[in-house]
């Protein structure tokens, strides 16, 4: 399973919707024009929010946690909340066939990103945001997990590294090169990245 991640306003809604409109994306999700960004899985954000923030008394059990995350049958997920709390430890705990491409923003930018969109109970500390980084790669290199980094805005200009970083972790994604550009001059608009 490829997850797409980060610390969010860090571009992992770009890489989304570029698969979905390669036709790789499968489940159903939505975009929110008033945070320009989406394309979360919906039953895996739940879950996640539930083991971050505890905010779900239906799947703050571990039995339910674990049925859960074992009946997820995707190809590619994504959610930024892989990248905080306990969450990563509770599905490496469970599952183990995870590769992860991380989006990652100058963390000033991010926290500033949320406080601008009035995202509070998401808004972290760039020190924060520095520990989550520290915690969630030395989880992944612990569990040999593998994974990738693209930088945001960077990776917006740079279409061939992040086609061939996800070749890499998704060998068997079926993407021609000269078709997902097209589809990625498509998506980009550098007048709506997150400012």
């Amino acid at each position: 399973m490829l997850v797409i991640t980060g610390t969010g306003r860090s571009g992992t809604s770009i890489i989304a919707s570029w698969l979905k409109k390669c036709g790789l994306i499968k489940y159903e999700s939505e975009w929110i024009p008033q945070f320009n960004s989406g394309y979360d899985t919906p039953d895996v954000s739940r879950l996640n929010s539930a083991i971050w923030l505890g905010n779900d008394p239906q799947l703050q059990s571990i039995p339910a946690q674990t049925v859960a995350i074992k009946s997820f049958d995707y190809d590619i997920v994504k959610d930024s909340k892989f990248f905080y709390g306990n969450v990563l430890n509770t599905w490496l705990s469970i599952r183990k066939d995870m590769k992860f491409l991380i989006c990652l923003r100058k963390f000033n930018s991010v926290q500033k990103s949320r406080l601008n969109l009035s995202q509070f109970n998401m808004a972290r500390t760039p020190e924060q945001l520095e520990n989550d980084l520290g915690r969630f790669v030395s989880q992944l290199i612990f569990n040999n997990i593998p994974f990738e980094f693209v930088t945001y805005p960077e990776f917006t200009d740079s279409y061939d590294e992040v086609y061939e970083k996800i070749k890499k972790l998704y060998p068997e994604i079926d993407i021609n090169i000269d078709t997902g550009r097209k589809i990625w001059d498509e998506i980009i608009d550098k007048s709506k990245l997150h400012l």
